[in-house]
């Protein structure tokens, strides 16, 4: 029942993103979007160095929020429209204000901080804190491991998984419905309990 969905949102909202490539390309009717030359960010310095960029994008704003402001809708749908803007303003800040907060705590000078009251700007602004956390080089060492590791489970965690399904396809391998079992009960545990000690 999912997959009319899936051909849907796959054909009406995501084919007619690879279109958007032509922002970034020389188009030629002959060559087509694929065939035609890379040219990269030309159209986008051409618009913004132009003399109209400021004037276009102000009254595009402009009749955008005119729009929105003046668009007849009923009570009901203006209602939960307010209130979905409002959850997600919300969930925003939620998750932007602790952030900022880790930032402006990160370039403020360390005694300053741990007085309290840096919220969103640093008080006393210094990059001493980064200097102490890069001067040995463990960091660095930590996110090459990080990274590294990321890379390699990723791939053996694919590897082993397309294997592992390629195998349990076979209508006629050994024990294969006992394993299915045993890999789905696996995958539903938390991943700690699912490890092997």
């Amino acid at each position: 029942m999912l997959i009319p969905c899936i051909i849907y949102y796959a054909l009406i909202c995501y084919v007619p993103m690879a279109g958007s490539v032509l922002a970034f390309k020389d188009y030629s009717f002959k060559k087509g979007i694929w065939g035609s030359p890379w040219i990269g960010l030309k159209y986008f310095k051409t618009f913004f160095s132009s003399y109209d960029a400021p004037r276009l994008i102000k009254n595009t704003l402009t009749v955008g929020v005119i729009k929105c402001i003046l668009e007849k809708v009923n009570q009901m749908d203006q209602a939960l429209q307010i209130l979905i803007y409002r959850i997600i303003i919300a969930l925003c800040l939620i998750i932007l204000l602790p952030c900022l907060n880790v930032v402006a705590l990160a370039f403020n000078d360390g005694a300053d901080a741990a007085r309290g009251g840096v919220w969103f700007w640093p008080r006393q602004f210094t990059m001493d804190n980064f200097k102490e956390v890069f001067k040995d080089g463990s960091i660095t060492t930590a996110y090459v491991i990080t990274i590294a590791r990321t890379v390699i489970g990723t791939f053996l965690s694919l590897m082993v998984t397309t294997l592992a399904g390629y195998a349990l396809k076979q209508e006629d391998l050994p024990g294969r419905v006992s394993q299915t079992g045993r890999l789905r009960i696996l995958s539903d545990l938390p991943e700690n309990h699912a490890s092997v000690k």
